[in-house]
């Protein structure tokens, strides 16, 4: 679509109305692979049909960073098969953009829910290569394109649409050879970086300063005579970055966007941000030689584990040359996104804490937007594992956890492990059994989850997640989770040994059950709490093969302390560990949210009893534990069937194989049944039980 029917879409839906916006309608990180064909549409779930950005990297192969945007189309042009698309800038070198089909990617048409590619070679659209795509929409507040031929005159304004005044600008000269400046918010309005080069921020004072030493505004940034932002004929586009214009969000009060500064030290280091990010730019701004570094939490950020940084300035592939070996210590791994920002390591890892030096980033938010049906945060699948690697798509989201139970084989603990993406998939991840209390398992992990996708998950052929034989494998359930506001959260915390240890979430919700284990030692038992109605209904152990009873004195499970934090306590010793003193934990939580999900109780009768969870085609997923006494963890799901007659069930807290010849669950429109053929462990006369149920 050209720019001037984008203009005139852009002005229609501005005036269409005043919808809220969230980072999900402006941002998001897509990955997809190559496939050499002539009409490659990328879905990114952004809106392209406004002003946009997108900037493509191949994963895989040492080839450079791709810009596109919404405002340089040309039609009919660039010599041999009469080039027509948008055109492209080059990060990793100071290139003009050019239309021929071999230098720009192809890029040809922008749609309603992401892009289209045109084969043109590998950059961006070879069939064995693996992209990322960051996709940026412009919208006040957050982000803005714009365009200008220089005038050579001192001190030119130039304006914006941004609303708001500019954390940092990126501005390329499109028709000649010339570096990348920027402009950022916490250097002086003296000073600029190169996106393309390592160099450190350089002052430039007089007639030829870049900036005119003069700061943005909410309307207009300002240029000075220099050729790299003014040069009288020379046509330029500038790529504008909001800073923490709280505008967003179910309130309308959230910022999404922050563009700030850090000084390295010498130990460890917390950027609070207020948020958990997605993305992450950073450069070190003083001091010698360094690359940029672009972090996002599809790709990874292992907390504890390798991060697999990119670099506006190379060309290099993911822990390619320059991106490799990052710390002298500890591999790659580098930094890791918390519920409210970045928790940087020591200063062994030079390129992001170097002690005394100052560093620059832009942080974009995390999804933050609530769902509005279960299956945009819930997914289950039962299938039978073929000893190949095996993609599983058809998802609707990219999974943030994905608990996997062998549903045809008893004994054993390796039948149950959880994986999500804070500690990683493949080789650099690791998973955990709630069948047990060991500590994390690391080993063989390549052949298990292989990747959190797109769209899904990538199994490798290990006989944890994807064996065929039926002696060591076969049928498996999976469930995959999204976190969401008000559903569920993923949180990875390190424990400080005191008594009352609040921990950040992202929930937005008091918690209503939240699922501790010790990352780091054997012998320590799966934590878990439950409140019904602001009270503590369940305090216990999740791993025991029988099940466990409540602890009154509430010293077990961790508490709730507000809509943004939960408590943890060191008391109590590794048996019912969820605080020890640097131990590192993580905690999956879990919330009511009306019409898709519902943490709550019921009493038992011995009879059938309905559970109104208040959903409108019943319960997909329903885990059952009896709270007043001993009793198994009772899973069930639509995919093996809740229906009305014998329904599968298998134990959370046990490695045994799926039942299959029991009717103790009915399915209901409004939540479940629970049957009156049901054991004491669901239905004793006067027994109580907490479940979570997912629409």
């Amino acid at each position: 679509m050209d720019p001037i029917t984008l203009k005139a879409l852009q002005g229609a839906a501005g005036a269409a109305g005043d919808d809220k916006v969230y980072v999900e309608d402006v941002f998001s990180t897509t990955l997809y692979k190559g496939d050499a064909s002539s009409n490659h549409h990328v879905v990114t779930g952004v809106d392209n049909t406004d002003e946009c950005m997108i900037w493509i990297k191949e994963r895989n192969s040492t080839n450079g960073n791709f810009l596109v945007d919404s405002l340089r189309y040309i039609s009919g042009g660039g010599g041999s098969g009469q080039y027509t698309g948008y055109k492209g800038l080059t990060s990793n070198d100071d290139w003009p953009d050019t239309p021929a089909s071999y230098n720009v990617p192809d890029v040809t048409e922008l749609k309603t829910d992401g892009f289209v590619l045109k084969h043109q070679g590998g950059s961006y659209n070879a069939s064995s290569g693996d992209y990322v795509a960051w996709n940026f929409k412009a919208a006040p507040g957050f982000f803005d394109v714009v365009t200008y031929t220089g005038d050579g005159v001192e001190g030119r304004n130039i304006a914006h649409s941004l609303g708001s005044v500019p954390g940092a600008m990126i501005v390329k000269n499109t028709d000649t050879s010339d570096d990348w400046r920027v402009y950022h918010r916490e250097l002086t309005a003296d000073e600029t970086l190169r996106l393309n080069s390592t160099s450190a921020a350089t002052t430039v004072t007089g007639a030829n300063t870049y900036w005119n030493g003069t700061r943005p505004t909410a309307s207009v940034f300002t240029v000075g005579m220099q050729g790299g932002v003014n040069e009288s004929g020379k046509d330029y586009v500038a790529y504008i970055f909001a800073h923490d214009d709280q505008q967003f969000g179910e309130d309308e009060d959230e910022s999404i966007i922050k563009c700030g500064q850090y000084t390295g030290t010498t130990a460890a280091l917390d950027i609070d941000l207020g948020w958990e990010p997605q993305w992450f730019l950073v450069k070190r701004s003083d001091g010698g030689a360094c690359n940029w570094l672009v972090f996002d939490n599809m790709r990874g950020v292992i907390t504890g584990g390798e991060d697999v940084p990119l670099s506006p300035n190379l060309t290099s592939e993911e822990g390619g040359t320059g991106l490799s070996a990052l710390d002298d210590t500890g591999g790659n791994n580098i930094l890791a996104f918390t519920a409210t920002g970045v928790a940087i390591r020591p200063a062994a890892i030079i390129p992001v804490n170097v002690n005394g030096d100052e560093f620059i980033y832009i942080a974009i938010r995390r999804p933050h937007k609530k769902p509005e049906a279960g299956t945009e945060v819930f997914y289950s699948l039962a299938r039978t594992g073929n000893d190949t690697e095996t993609s599983i798509t058809g998802v609707g989201f990219s999974p943030d956890a994905h608990f996997t139970k062998l549903r045809t084989l008893d004994g054993g603990s390796y039948m149950n492990p959880w994986f999500d993406k804070l500690r990683g998939a493949g080789a650099d991840g690791s998973y955990l059994r709630p069948s047990e209390d060991a500590q994390e398992y690391t080993y063989l992990v390549s052949s298990l989850l292989l990747s959190f996708d797109q769209d899904g998950v990538t199994y490798g052929d290990g006989v944890y997640v994807n064996a065929s034989s039926s002696s060591s494998g076969g049928d498996y359930i999976n469930w995959m989770f999204k976190r969401a506001p008000g559903f569920f959260d993923v949180v990875a915390y390190t424990g400080d040994g005191t008594t009352s240890n609040d921990i950040p979430h992202s929930l937005g919700v008091k918690p209503e059950i939240v699922i501790v284990k010790n990352r780091d030692s054997n012998g320590t038992n799966w934590v878990f709490g439950a409140w019904i109605d602001d009270t503590l209904q369940v305090d216990m152990y999740l791993s025991d093969n029988v099940g466990s009873p409540i602890y009154s004195d509430g010293s077990v499970a961790p508490r709730w302390s507000s809509t943004t934090t939960f408590r943890v306590s060191g008391i109590g010793g590794v048996v019912i560990d969820n605080n020890t003193l640097n131990s590192n934990y993580i905690a999956y939580l879990f919330a009511t949210l009306p019409g898709i999900s519902k943490v709550g109780s019921y009493t038992g009768t011995g009879n059938d009893i309905d559970v109104d969870c208040g959903f409108t085609s019943g319960a997909r997923f329903v885990m059952v534990k009896r709270s007043d006494s001993t009793g198994d963890w009772y899973l069930w799901d639509t995919e093996r069937g809740i229906v009305g007659g014998d329904d599968p069930y298998l134990l959370l807290n046990s490695t045994a194989a799926e039942v299959t010849n029991t009717d103790y669950i009915d399915p209901l429109t409004t939540g479940f049944t629970i049957t009156s053929s049901a054991p004491d462990a669901l239905n004793a006369s006067g027994g109580t039980y907490i479940y979570l149920a997912i629409a």
